[in-house]
């Protein structure tokens, strides 16, 4: 195979797909809550929606690849937990050149946009304020000259883009306006997204450290960093029983809660210090299950209560 074209499983791994749950979720989800609130089903607007959405995600995971090689922060990390944290190794172990994944990131933002021009069109303008912070933060997050998650931001930023505009932005995709509930129903899945950029960031530290990324767990160290990934763990679900009984979510999508052991198993099982990286693993891996199954839960709450309503 020629260096100059490297195999599609080389660019695929390169865009991290065992993350993109994150953002694909979120999208089923608000797409959900608009059915639920009786807007009709829109397969088009739908798909779009979430392939952008997945190839934006991609992207911003392909050009903090990059910057985090310019930086240093992953050469540095001679002991990765890959594929979860440590970035892709794309470049680090010749996969990819740094030319070859810029090439990349600007094929997905690419398709990317233009999806999300054809959803404003489909959708309305109200929806392109939406992709404009979007695309600032994702790009913002790692790139420009005060990159969010070298500064400490990084878990708020990712809260906000797959949690506050994922599923509000999907729910206008289908119901052509906004409402205060499902900007509000995006709040518990991006702190579980958040949890998964801190449970990954423990191995990443002492690299991390290095190259100056002034993440949560390099700021606040090991234990103050264990104790606010209990907290982004624990309040979704503390949300969620609020804001179910407060009316503004049906009383099905307490179903989530079921969720909340395997949140409880992803924070018990990281330790503040850890002997190896691999024992940081079951942690790692119960964070992202979290997620995924709040938020899955979540979308089958709606649609149940939407089919019992009738």
């Amino acid at each position: 195979m020629s260096a100059h074209r490297p195999p599609i499983a080389h660019w695929l791994i390169a865009t991290r797909p065992q993350f993109l749950t994150a953002m694909a979720l979120p999208v089923l989800l608000g797409t959900a809550f608009a059915w639920h609130d009786g807007h009709p089903f829109a397969p088009l607007p739908f798909v779009m929606a979430i392939t952008a959405g997945i190839l934006l995600h991609a992207a911003a995971n392909v050009v903090n690849d990059i910057i985090d090689h310019q930086r240093g922060a992953d050469p540095l990390n001679t002991n990765p937990l890959t594929p979860f944290a440590g970035g892709s190794r794309s470049i680090q172990t010749g996969r990819l050149t740094v030319a070859q994944m810029r090439q990349l990131a600007l094929m997905l933002l690419g398709i990317a946009t233009a999806l999300g021009i054809g959803l404003i069109l489909l959708a309305g303008w109200p929806l392109l304020w939406i992709g404009i912070i979007g695309l600032l933060i994702g790009l913002g997050y790692s790139a420009g000259p005060w990159p969010l998650n070298y500064h400490g931001l990084g878990e708020p930023a990712v809260a906000i883009t797959f949690g506050l505009l994922t599923v509000a932005g999907s729910y206008f995709t289908q119901a052509q306006g906004f409402t205060p509930q499902a900007w509000l129903l995006g709040l518990p899945v991006g702190l579980l997204v958040a949890a998964i950029l801190l449970v990954n960031e423990f191995p990443d530290a002492p690299s991390d450290a290095e190259a100056g990324k002034q993440t949560w767990v390099v700021l606040f160290g090991p234990k103050k960093a264990r104790a606010a990934l209990g907290a982004l763990l624990l309040l979704p679900f503390v949300i969620l029983i609020g804001g179910t009984l407060a009316g503004m979510w049906p009383a099905m999508t307490l179903i989530a809660l079921l969720a909340l052991p395997l949140a409880f198993q992803g924070w018990h099982r990281t330790p503040a210090i850890a002997n190896t990286n691999q024992a940081r693993l079951p942690g790692i891996k119960a964070v992202i299950a979290s997620h995924a199954l709040f938020t899955l839960l979540l979308t089958l709450g709606l649609i149940a209560q939407g089919i019992v309503n009738g």
